[in-house]
């Protein structure tokens, strides 16, 4: 029983983009590659002094796997069909953002929420929980949230990640846990929490409830994320950063983190995408994962 929800939106430095002429936020995949390399600025030795976009890497990128499902799905990929073209032209997409000479990523850029605070980059995909990490570093700092750009001719997607309650099958009390839970998740019960989150940082959760949507979708750190949820884009993959798992995610996430390291280092794509495949088929079938219910 989700008491929240949230995903990968855009969020973008407004001064960046000004400093760089542009005057409007991209709302399409293609107005966003030609914005981050517009803005993109590098240095008399090439070296990148000021990024586009951060993508493109694993060791400097959060999120990178969500970011890598989501270009996956754009691509019309499928997480159980590794080897096949989609995903391998998905990863060359997304390293195409790290890699010279026309890149707007550097491996030598901070962490990219960092990097993002510092005014190293100008645009970064994130969920929206990371906004406060931001504006905590840099309260100062102008920035526009919006939804990921629609691709070009496709359906727009947008990657999940969020935390849902449940009650323990062996818990002795699972009736009161349950009415606790309905309690949390009414109208009441969620909107009396965010109220309280938001006298302590700057906003609470995004509401899970459909029919909270309509107090939020104003708003201009959280409508985008409510925006999304209401066009049915977000989907959930176990490819999620952060979860800490140790399981599922993490393993998925290591294997991926290797296909894009390897991709960096002179492996093909195709065949860093045939082995992260391998990796990933073996961690399905020890969770009994079938592919029919990605």
């Amino acid at each position: 029983m989700p008491l929240m929800i949230d995903g990968l939106v855009m969020i973008v430095n407004e001064d960046l983009l000004k400093k760089a002429g542009i005057s409007t936020i991209p709302t399409n995949w293609d107005e966003m590659v030609a914005a981050a390399s517009q803005i993109a600025v590098k240095g008399k030795d090439n070296t990148l002094i000021t990024a586009g976009f951060a993508a493109g890497s694993a060791t400097n990128i959060a999120h990178f796997s969500d970011i890598y499902g989501l270009m996956l799905l754009l691509n019309g990929g499928d997480l159980t069909k590794l080897d096949q073209p989609e995903a391998s032209g998905a990863l060359e997409a997304y390293r195409r953002f790290a890699e010279e000479p026309n890149n707007v990523w550097s491996d030598s850029m901070p962490n990219s929420v960092n990097a993002f605070a510092q005014g190293k980059v100008a645009m970064i995909f994130a969920p929206s929980w990371e906004i406060h990490a931001i504006k905590t570093t840099a309260p100062d700092l102008k920035i526009i949230v919006a939804p990921i750009p629609n691709p070009p001719g496709g359906k727009q997607f947008s990657i999940a990640t969020y935390w849902v309650e449940g009650v323990s099958k062996k818990s002795k009390h699972q009736l009161e846990a349950w009415k606790f839970l309905t309690y949390l998740s009414s109208k009441e019960g969620q909107t009396k929490m965010f109220e309280i989150q938001s006298n302590i940082r700057m906003f609470g959760i995004p509401y899970s409830r459909v029919d909270l949507a309509e107090l939020l979708i104003q708003d201009p750190y959280l409508g985008p994320v409510v925006k999304q949820a209401a066009e049915d884009r977000f989907v959930s993959l176990p490819l999620i950063t952060n979860t800490f798992d140790d399981g599922l995610n993490d393993e998925v996430v290591r294997y991926l983190e290797n296909a894009i390291n390897g991709a960096s280092q002179g492996v093909s794509y195709g065949e860093a995408m045939k082995k992260a495949k391998e990796g990933v088929d073996q961690v399905f079938l020890q969770y009994k994962i079938k592919s029919d219910t990605l």
